[in-house]
């Protein structure tokens, strides 16, 4: 929870949480977040959509610290939420499959799913004809934004 603007360059660490099932401090019973119960995948992916799109770096070393602090990063954490939430019922087969075009419509779909856009982001993606090239073009998105050829997510469900 943060209720007030903060110096991500002065950030040590980065992980996501559950809101409490029955109380929130700023907005009681109306919040909006405890009501849609985010867990710790929805909430990294959100926040690593925001990072993608804008093509914020200030907390990389946060999302995949160099040690990798095995088993899981908070990269894998957010990686697995926003993959989730793009790919879940969204009915792929529509015309695009080169690369590039896959790319540039996945990099529209964080803009939009960072903005919380939720179901305006599937319908993006639904423009790609499966759902394989929506974790490619993600799994390129992320290897050019952290400088790591190699990555890829760990599947922990």
């Amino acid at each position: 929870m943060i209720e007030e603007d903060l110096s991500l360059g002065r950030c040590v660490g980065l992980d996501f949480v559950s809101h409490h099932e029955l109380y929130c401090r700023p907005f009681g019973t109306a919040c909006p977040d405890r009501q849609q119960r985010p867990n710790p995948q929805r909430t990294g992916g959100r926040v690593l959509s925001f990072t993608l799109a804008k093509e914020l770096h200030v907390l990389d070393a946060l999302f995949k610290p160099a040690d990798g602090e095995p088993p899981f990063t908070p990269l894998d954490t957010a990686y697995n939420g926003l993959e989730r939430a793009l790919s879940s019922q969204v009915n792929f087969g529509g015309p695009t499959s080169e690369d590039a075009a896959c790319e540039e419509i996945v990099r529209g779909a964080l803009a939009i799913y960072g903005l919380d856009q939720v179901e305006q982001a599937k319908k993006l993606v639904a423009h790609l004809s499966a759902k394989e090239h929506l974790i490619m073009a993600l799994t390129s998105i992320i290897r050019t934004h952290f400088g790591d050829p190699q990555w890829t997510s760990s599947d922990f469900d």
